[in-house]
């Protein structure tokens, strides 16, 4: 978690540098960094390392383009796409996950500096390789849409 956190600084200190604001956050245990690309879209960065035991380990990295749709009262509501790339082992066989999406999503400010949040993948397509075996699947709403809540610091 050191590690994942450092990166994450390492990145922010980067980022500060070419944008004025910024935000970190926590989502599904995930830390992950947001920049203002401009007043209505954010780019949001995030990574996560797994290890269940010696057979069973992932790392991932996320990266996710949010844009705005409108604010109703004290929601702000968003459009984006997120791409996920997990590699690793499970159960001794070596695996890599690549996930694209397409979010909608809400965030309502609970106070200047704290948000809450949270996306539904309303479509997604994943690519599965394990041990060599490929696999592919799609799903849409009427399938398994995934949802992800999170908490941001602005900063």
């Amino acid at each position: 978690m050191k590690k994942i956190l450092a990166i994450l600084g390492l990145i922010g200190l980067i980022a500060t540098a070419s944008s004025a604001a910024m935000v970190i956050g926590v989502e599904g245990g995930f830390p992950f960094m947001e920049i203002a690309m401009n007043d209505t879209q954010t780019a949001d960065l995030g990574v996560n390392y797994t290890n269940t035991n010696a057979n069973n380990n992932t790392i991932t990295l996320w990266g996710r383009m949010n844009n705005a749709i409108a604010t109703v009262g004290e929601v702000k509501t968003s459009w984006g796409i997120e791409l996920d790339l997990a590699t690793g082992k499970t159960g001794g066989a070596d695996q890599t996950v690549i996930t694209l999406q397409g979010l909608v999503g809400a965030e309502y400010k609970v106070s200047k500096q704290v948000g809450i949040y949270g996306n539904i993948a309303l479509l997604s397509l994943t690519s599965t390789n394990t041990g060599g075996a490929a696999t592919t699947s799609y799903n849409a709403v009427a399938g398994s849409a995934t949802a992800y809540s999170g908490i941001k610091v602005y900063l």
